[in-house]
């Protein structure tokens, strides 16, 4: 159980990083005064949400440790933690595309593979499980783009392809 909690502790101290990251990556966000909340509000926002979701693992998940620490367990061995991995890379990845394909494609495929990254592996193989992971990859990101047009009327990365 103490390898859970560490992998947990690290997840938590990766992902208050990355929120840290794109929050100092929001600086360079033009400012924009057609809007009320601005251009930098969204990622900044998501940063701080990051932010406080990763504090309360990091707290959760000390707890946690320390009470295991204390039952005496033994013979922990270290392990990556795969999904954490593939969600760090699949982040920066999208990160990166975000600008060249634009924001509703680029979520679509992130939210697609961020589904399949944390799915059982015999849910993938199943294909009417990945309806659902489908239709909240393909509606999510399509509905965040018409809120934040019609309500806020601020417009999301088209990307450079389009």
């Amino acid at each position: 159980m103490r390898d859970e909690h560490r992998k947990n502790f690290t997840s938590g101290i990766v992902f208050l990083l990355f929120g840290i990251f794109i929050f100092a990556g929001s600086y360079t966000i033009p400012a924009t005064t057609s809007d009320v909340l601005g251009s930098r509000f969204f990622p900044r926002a998501v940063a701080v949400l990051i932010g406080i979701l990763s504090i309360a693992q990091i707290i959760l998940s000390a707890g946690a440790f320390k009470a295991a620490a204390r039952d005496n367990e033994d013979n922990v061995k270290e392990a990556v933690n795969k999904p954490l991995m593939l969600t760090v890379a699949a982040l920066l990845i999208y990160y990166v595309l975000v600008l060249q394909i634009g924001f509703t494609i680029t979520s679509i495929i992130y939210l697609f593979c961020q589904s399949l990254i944390l799915m059982p592996a015999e849910d993938i193989k199943n294909k009417k499980k990945l309806i659902v992971p489908v239709l909240v990859s393909v509606i999510v990101p399509i509905a965040v783009n018409a809120i934040f047009w019609n309500l806020f009327s601020i417009k999301l990365p088209a990307g450079n392809l389009f």
